[in-house]
């Protein structure tokens, strides 16, 4: 009896945790096994009992199945990830290197429009009517 109950203590979670895990196996397109279920709630389980906010536990529960991780035990790690990820990056979300291409290419756009613009006033010189 011991045994039973101490593997019982092992899978349990709370009814929250499992409305959410449930919740997760019913937006994707195959439903998740029993099993599976019982391992994303009590990885849930953990998340709630922190005081995480159920929109970053589910946000971190789709990074989750997103990724190549399998494991249930690695949904934390995506939550936590999900809990501290900022609205939006500072920069707009555009890399050093990507900014300093953009600065060449507007140079670049610049000088073609001064060209397009002598070579324009030279023609308009050039014609007699």
């Amino acid at each position: 009896m011991r045994a039973i109950a101490d593997h019982l203590n092992g899978t349990a979670h709370s009814a929250e945790a499992h409305l959410i895990a449930r919740a997760y196996s019913d937006s994707c397109p195959s439903p998740v096994p029993g099993d599976v279920i019982s391992k994303i709630a009590q990885a849930v389980d953990g998340c709630l009992q922190s005081g995480v906010d159920r929109a970053q536990i589910e946000a971190g529960i789709q990074d989750w199945a997103a990724s190549p991780m399998t494991a249930a035990s690695m949904i934390p790690g995506f939550v936590h990830k999900a809990a501290n990820r900022p609205n939006s990056p500072p920069d707009g979300g555009i890399g050093k290197v990507t900014k300093k291409a953009m600065g060449w290419a507007d140079i670049g756009n610049e000088l073609a429009q001064r060209q397009a613009e002598a070579l324009n006033a030279e023609t308009q010189k050039g014609i007699t009517a």
